[in-house]
């Protein structure tokens, strides 16, 4: 685990895992593109002293504390791979959290198929006071996270986004089986992202992505989405996808539960956003039509067989989005509508292209491709 200002959910991720891990080895600290997070690389919270304080009868826990700024996310990440003892890594970030018979779940699957080498989960962003979640990364790619490796003494890691093994050598290990996401979700088993619950926590990780270009930039995306919820299809400031709030039908595990109410009995210094307007809106009947358009707007069919499936679609969509969306939602509904339009146009048309040099190079392999 790399951790840096990990209140208020270190302690409770230690309470989480303590039982079903093999040893516990965090690594504290940032690097550099966590810069404006912290003065000297160090946790500015109570981290450290959680860490420490927490009961560890086992001696499971090992804490790695190092002066300075890493370089990036794989050297911190590579930085606790020299001390794993055990054949199976698991991944996993202060806020993240899983039910308690997945744990048990993952360690049965690695113990019982030597093949196995990857696990992967889906997982809910949960946002607010944990009614709702953050929704709509279909066709991005990102909704399916690799979180546990077969491991080997040796094994450093190659890349982190996504994650890839490589062996003492610095080669790529091999994958023998992987597990989705997908097929984890049908057994029941998730990860719970509590990335979304506080202003400050929401603050900090968005100002990482923006430094990283995986988002937008700040400027109001936070008081329109977020504090307001006046543009509604852009809670996770993607410029070209709708992401958009749904109600969370999943059940969370104990420990969220734990956390939601301390945080709101013991009245700490971590409110929860406030999510009661937000919430009024996402289960009023007029919503469920504009995340229905905003599901077929990210989903814009970009085979090259679809070509007229796009072309009944477009038009449909369009009129919906005047009729669906409300007024402060609508323009940027619009853009990211004519994007994904223009895209999947220049998709299928690319498909096609390649087909006709296949057919003009060698005819027999069009066949393979129809």
């Amino acid at each position: 685990m790399n951790v840096l200002n990990g209140e208020p959910f270190i302690d409770y991720q230690l309470r989480s895992i303590y039982k079903h891990a093999h040893e516990i080895i965090i690594v504290e600290g940032a690097y550099k593109k966590f810069a404006f997070a912290t003065n000297n690389g160090r946790s500015q919270d109570t981290t450290l002293s959680s860490i420490r304080s927490f009961p560890d009868p086992d001696r499971k826990i090992k804490l790695i504390v190092k002066d300075g700024f890493y370089e990036d996310r794989m050297e911190m990440c590579n930085e606790f791979m020299h001390h794993i003892t055990g054949d199976v890594v698991w991944q996993i970030d202060a806020d993240e959290f899983y039910h308690d018979h997945t744990h048990i779940y993952i360690k049965e699957l690695f113990a019982a198929d030597a093949d196995l080498d990857t696990v992967s989960f889906n997982f809910i962003d949960v946002f607010g006071s944990l009614k709702l979640q953050t929704s709509g990364l279909e066709g991005t790619g990102l909704q399916d996270v690799k979180r546990v490796h077969r491991f080997a003494k040796g094994d450093i890691w190659i890349n982190q986004r996504p994650p890839v093994l490589g062996n003492e050598l610095g080669q790529i290990k091999p994958i023998n089986k992987v597990i989705q996401g997908d097929e984890l979700e049908r057994s029941g088993h998730l990860m719970f992202n509590l990335t979304m619950l506080f202003e400050k926590q929401i603050q900090d990780k968005f100002l990482y992505y923006q430094a990283k270009e995986f988002t937008g930039p700040m400027y109001d995306w936070f008081d329109k989405s977020i504090r307001t919820f006046r543009d509604k299809f852009n809670m996770l400031n993607f410029a070209g996808h709708l992401t958009y709030l749904t109600v969370i039908k999943s059940k969370l595990p104990d420990i969220c539960i734990q956390i939601q109410q301390d945080c709101i009995d013991k009245n700490t210094k971590y409110p929860f956003i406030p999510d009661s307007i937000h919430y009024e809106i996402v289960t009023s009947p007029v919503y469920n039509p504009a995340v229905r358009a905003a599901y077929e707007i990210n989903t814009l069919p970009q085979k090259q067989w679809s070509l007229l499936k796009l072309a009944l679609k477009v038009p449909v969509i369009a009129v919906d989005i005047f009729y669906t969306f409300d007024s402060s939602s609508t323009g940027f509904v619009f853009r990211v509508f004519l994007t994904k339009s223009l895209l999947s146009l220049k998709k299928i048309f690319a498909g096609w292209f390649r087909l006709l040099k296949k057919a003009i190079a060698r005819p027999e392999a069009i066949n393979n491709e129809i």
